[in-house]
């Protein structure tokens, strides 16, 4: 049977349900595996607990993360280029995945 979600057969995506690997196609309440640079973190308030607010840039559009009980995240600066996991939901100003799976990647600019 054919991949529902046009990923290679085998890959992460596939495996997991991912729906969405570029910010553009993400949806709400879809499951994304997205890969872009940080281009902001900032310290905020989220039902009166502090959390990290991360954007991210894959050159498609823009991702929020919001880490719950943090107020920085090391490494997690601009410039520093990541992927990240999880599900999208709607935020009011675009889509934010809360508590993402994240792990740091090689930039591919040069």
């Amino acid at each position: 049977e054919a991949p529902v979600s046009g990923a290679p057969c085998g890959t992460d995506a596939e495996r997991h349900g991912i729906l969405a690997e570029k910010i553009r196609n993400a949806r709400p309440r879809g499951r994304v595996s997205v890969t872009g640079g940080v281009v902001s973190s900032t310290p905020t308030r989220h039902g009166g607990s502090i959390a990290c607010r991360v954007e991210i840039d894959d050159g498609t559009g823009t991702l929020a993360l919001l880490f719950f009980g943090r107020g920085s995240i090391p490494g997690l600066i601009v410039g520093a280029c990541v992927r990240v996991w999880g599900t999208a939901l709607p935020d009011g100003t675009g889509l934010v995945i809360w508590n993402p799976r994240y792990e740091f990647v090689a930039s591919t600019r040069t």
